[in-house]
This record gives structure tokens, C-alpha cells and sequence, in this order.
């Protein structure tokens, strides 16, 4: 878990700064003060001055933020100074940041050597789910099925089907366990817990055969940049899920880290891909129309713009702003809760 936080912070840290920075640089562009450009979060560790902006470097390594003048303020040089298409811009810089990171880390990932289990020989049980059929029957890791009902078993969609056939009947299974043979009974269940199937086991080959894939430079491109032209059905797909259920949508940092965990077991691609999966989540979750997320700063743009320039007035958006943050938080402290729920929970 060390490790796995360790990753996730790492990947959060550089995620989070590129969507700092691609505010940063359009902010600047288009002639808004930048009063400070932070990487990581107070307290302070040093900073220097550069024109009108501070940049400093802070402790907690998790990302960057960037200060502007305050949404009240409207002298020149101040973000609420600017036209609805610049401040719908620097609000949208984020998130385009966040997708063109998620391209090209995709487009690594997608370049790393992965080896390819393409068959083996031997069907050995890697884990057994308490309490199931396979349990209770005696079975343990290691064994290796060598036949089921007399047939000899050869893959695994060849036990699948055996299986299937025998749900709710008594079935005979001949495992080898070290150098002895023996022989279990046991019901396959016919409606098991989800994950568990109808033995309530986990297999893999005892002697595997793999082969090492690699894409090319141009089929890694590709295929990143269809994941990035499938984003619109993503944000369809995940929305309802979010409005509907956020505790069991959105993961938080310890929900972040158990996934990094099971990524590892995968090979450093798997890992490597997590990142672009996590830089597109923060790129759709500030999407979400709720202030002080981004969608909320491009949805305020967007009206003015219906409107022909008319802002809404400050007030109104402060207490836009203020009932947002309020959510915000709401749904923060839910999904903490959750991932703890989670991790109690195994």
C-alpha cells in the first residue's frame, strides 16, 4: 500500500500541475495578472519572481494551483475584465491540458512491450473464495484440476463448459496435489456471489505460454487517439452514474491507490495507462457544471455569451459560487467515506 500510494500520489502530483499549468499559460495569453504560479501546496519550501508572478515551489506534492485576482475584482488585468470567450478559455485550458496529457501518456502506454498469455498447459487454482463450493469441498491453492466428471480438462473455456453444464449437480473433480492424486465431490452454484462464479475459484496455467506485443509508433497513435475521439460517449455514459450514485462513481485518493495496486500486477503499461485513465477523470470531473470546478467557470461564460456580453450579477454568482463549494465539499467527504467503506470492507 506504501507503494501504491507513493505511484498515486506521484500521478495526481503531475496530472493536477499540467492542469494548473495549462490555466497558467492561457491566463497569461490572454493579458489576466497571475499573482502566483504554485507547484505543490503550502507551507512554502521557496519561490522567486519572475514580471508580475510569483512562482513557488510548496511541501505537499499534490499538483499546483494558480492565483488570479478575485472574481470581485474588475481592473484591468483581472479575469473578470475579459471578454466570456477569454474566460471561457482559461477556464477550459485545464481540462484540454488534461487530455492532451491523457494522449500522450496513452500513446507511451501503448508503445511498452507487454508480454501476452496466448495458452499453457496445466489448469492449477490460484485462489479459492471463502465459503464456496470449492472451499467447503477441500480444494486449495495449487492444486491442479486434471479432470472434471472423467473428462480431462485442457483450457479453461473447456472447464467452463463442463462446469456450466453441471450447475446445482453433484460433480466429480480429479485434482493433483504435489505428487498425489485425489479425487473431491462438489455442487457448482447456480447463483453465485458476483466475481466468485459457480466454483468460487480463480485459475490460471501452470506453465503458460506468452509472447511479447508491442504496437508500432503510428498504431500507439492511433489507438490513443481513438480512446481521446470516444471521450463525448464517455462523458454520456459516466454522467447519469455521477448525478445518480457519486459515492460508488468517483474514487478518491485511497480508492485511486487500491486501483494502482491491482495496475502493478499488470506490468508498467498497465500502470503507465492508469496515469491517461486518472488525467482524463480530472479532465471530465472539472468538466462537471459545479463551481469552483471549471465546467461551472465555462457555463457562466457561455450564458453571458447567449446573453450578448450581460453578466449575471456579482451577487448572484457569489451565491452560486458558495452553494457549489458547499457541494463540492459534500460530495468530497462522500467519496473519503466510501473508499473507506471500501477498504474495510476488502
Amino acid at each position: 500500500m506504501t507503494v501504491n500510494i507513493i505511484i498515486i500520489i506521484f500521478i495526481l502530483s503531475v496530472v493536477i500541475l499540467i492542469h494548473e499549468l495549462g490555466h497558467f499559460l492561457t491566463a497569461r495569453a490572454a493579458g489576466v495578472r497571475v499573482y502566483e504560479f504554485g507547484v505543490g501546496f503550502p507551507p512554502r519550501l521557496f519561490a522567486f519572481r519572475r514580471g508580475d508572478t510569483e512562482y513557488s515551489l510548496n511541501l505537499i506534492p499534490l499538483g499546483g494551483f494558480v492565483k488570479m485576482p478575485d472574481r470581485e475584482d474588475t481592473s484591468p488585468g483581472s479575469l473578470t475584465s475579459k471578454s466570456p470567450w477569454r474566460r471561457l478559455a482559461i477556464s477550459a485550458a485545464g481540462p484540454i491540458a488534461n487530455i492532451i496529457l491523457a494522449f500522450v501518456i496513452f500513446s507511451i502506454a501503448f508503445m511498452i512491450p507487454v508480454t501476452v498469455v496466448t495458452g499453457g498447459e496445466g489448469i492449477k487454482v490460484a485462489h479459492v473464495a471463502p465459503n464456496s463450493p470449492a472451499a467447503e469441498a477441500g480444494i486449495r491453492e495449487g492444486d491442479v484440476i486434471l479432470s472434471v466428471r472423467g473428462q480431462p480438462v485442457e483450457s479453461f473455456t473447456n472447464i467452463h463448459n463442463i462446469i456450466d453444464d453441471r450447475l446445482g449437480l453433484e460433480t466429480e473433480m480429479t485434482l493433483m496435489r504435489g505428487d498425489s492424486k485425489i479425487s473431491i465431490s462438489l455442487t457448482p452454484r447456480v447463483s453465485p456471489p458476483e466475481g466468485e462464479g459457480p466454483l468460487g475459484v480463480e485459475l490460471r496455467w501452470v506453465t503458460p505460454h506468452t509472447v511479447v506485443h508491442r504496437n508500432s509508433f503510428w498504431k500507439s497513435i492511433t489507438s490513443s487517439g481513438s480512446i481521446i475521439i470516444h471521450m463525448p460517449g464517455m462523458i454520456r455514459e459516466l454522467l447519469p452514474s455521477i448525478i445518480h450514485n457519486p459515492g460508488d462513481t468517483l474514487r478518491g485518493p485511497i480508492g485511486a491507490a487500491q486501483i494502482t495496486g491491482e495496475a502493478i500486477e499488470y506490468g508498467v503499461a498497465s500502470v503507465v495507462a492508469l496515469a491517461g485513465s486518472i488525467s482524463i477523470g480530472v479532465a471530465l470531473f472539472n468538466l462537471l457544471p459545479v463551481p469552483p470546478l471549471d465546467g461551472a467557470g465555462m457555463l457562466l461564460a457561455i450564458v453571458e455569451l447567449i446573453r450578448h456580453g450581460k453578466r449575471i450579477p456579482i451577487r448572484k454568482e457569489q451565491l452560486i459560487y458558495t452553494l457549489g463549494t458547499a457541494l463540492l465539499i459534500t460530495l468530497t467527504v462522500l467519496i473519503w467515506y466510501n473508499d473507506v467503506l471500501r477498504l474495510v470492507r476488502g
